[in-house]
């Protein structure tokens, strides 16, 4: 009788341990730093154990004696596997770096815009010429880089409003022509017809011939007006086509004088 009660609460006493074993044994594999170290009794220490009780007691000391040792080692047990400390599994977070998308602004075509003293600001293409003037002498933009400003009025014998506005234009001529300003009057008239105008208006600023390199500012009307500086970089934004007052040539030839 006493063997038989022996072998089961040893095996009682096992059963319960292994238990508490695994359970520790899962929480080591979920990542825990700290090792638990339980006291684990040997089926020969069980049974040895609950043999020398029941030389000493009677049966139910015994069951009672080993329920208290049983209780006693599952409280010690359940202590130390809620007081230790479980490490969380490291985690391991990842700083990524925005990817930057660089745009490359497109390639656009390139114009000069410098200063030079005494001259207004210069951009774009300059514009050059070589032709003769009403007398056929051979005449280039280089022969007038004295000026600072200069007028270019195409224009044809034939146009009326052409030549109703050139004594204005001789007139802003002689005003300012001290101050750095020059006409050039471009066309394609026969010089005999140039002539009798230039008698009938007054006019004496240079008459040249129009050519085919005038045709950058060319409209398909007249009268058609341009202002470029002594380099040729051209100042006006777009060319005047048609004629003006004397008061509306002033106001903006002083634009560009004056910058």
């Amino acid at each position: 009788m006493k063997k038989a009660i022996v072998f089961i609460l040893a095996a009682m006493l096992l059963a319960i341990f292994a238990s508490c074993g695994s359970s520790e044994k899962s929480g080591v594999a979920e990542g825990e730093s700290t090792e638990i170290s339980t006291e684990t009794l040997t089926e020969a220490e069980a049974e040895e154990t609950a043999e020398e009780s029941l030389d000493e007691t009677s049966t139910e000391d015994v069951v009672t004696t080993l329920a208290e040792k049983i209780t006693s080692a599952l409280s010690t047990t359940a202590a130390k596997v809620i007081s230790t400390t479980t490490k969380p599994a490291a985690t391991s977070t990842t700083t990524t770096k925005p990817a930057t998308t660089t745009t490359t602004a497109p390639a656009t075509e390139t114009t000069t815009e410098t200063t030079t003293e005494g001259k207004p600001a210069r951009s774009g293409v300059p514009f050059e010429f070589t032709t003769t003037d009403v007398n056929g002498n051979s005449v280039s933009l280089a022969d007038y880089s004295y000026a600072k400003v200069i007028m270019i009025n195409m224009w044809e014998t034939w146009c009326g409003p052409c030549v109703n506005e050139m004594p204005d234009l001789q007139r802003l001529y002689a005003k300012y022509k001290d101050k750095g300003f020059l006409i050039l009057g471009a066309t394609n008239s026969e010089a005999s017809d140039i002539r009798l105008v230039q008698l009938r208006t007054g006019v004496k600023y240079p008459i040249i011939m129009r050519n085919s390199q005038f045709e950058r500012f060319e409209t398909g009307y007249v009268p058609t007006t341009v202002f470029i500086d002594s380099d040729g970089y051209v100042l006006s934004p777009e060319p005047f086509v048609g004629g003006k007052s004397y008061e509306e040539w002033e106001q903006i030839l002083l634009g560009y004088l004056n910058e």
